[in-house]
């Protein structure tokens, strides 16, 4: 268990990347507390295994993510691992929506929206969440401590 005796905190824990990172790191052996918006996906890693802890939080509020934080540490020592997830982003809607979403928009079937996305991927798919974590682990695991200034890119090939 490389990162046994750590404490992860990751942002954006309840559900996609975050949630696919949270549960990596709790298998590498890292206590890992998860914050976000919504509290349900939040417990459900917790009662999953997926983390140690949870709390609510918007991370555009500087008081509460402090606060989160202070709660974190005095339940599981220390941050060591920070997961900065979360954020906010003004961005187009084909970015922020999900397939399903634009499919609603467009009237097009989900299959359809996918196969869109997909047809010029170089892997012909999209990128897992847990593909994202296992780079996430390795980057935060002993055996990564001369990987130095570098942008380490999980595009399927797409650069």
């Amino acid at each position: 268990m490389a990162l046994a005796g750590k404490h992860a905190f990751v942002t954006g824990g309840g559900r996609g990347i975050g949630r696919a990172v949270a549960a990596a790191l709790a298998r590498a052996g890292a206590a890992v507390t998860v914050i976000g918006r919504t509290e349900a996906p939040l417990r459900e890693a917790v009662a999953a295994g997926e983390a140690a802890g949870c709390g609510v939080a918007d991370v555009t509020d500087v008081v509460e993510v402090k606060r989160q934080i202070t709660a974190a540490e005095a339940a599981r020592g220390p941050i060591a691992i920070l997961i900065n997830n979360a954020g906010s982003v003004e961005s187009g809607p084909f970015v922020r929506d999900s397939i399903k979403s634009v499919a609603a928009k467009t009237g097009r079937p989900q299959a359809d929206v996918l196969a869109e996305y997909q047809k010029d991927a170089p892997i012909g798919r999209l990128i897992r969440p847990e593909e994202v974590a296992a780079a996430v682990v390795y980057l935060c695991s002993p055996e990564a401590a001369a990987v130095t200034g570098t942008t380490l890119a999980i595009a399927g090939g797409e650069m």
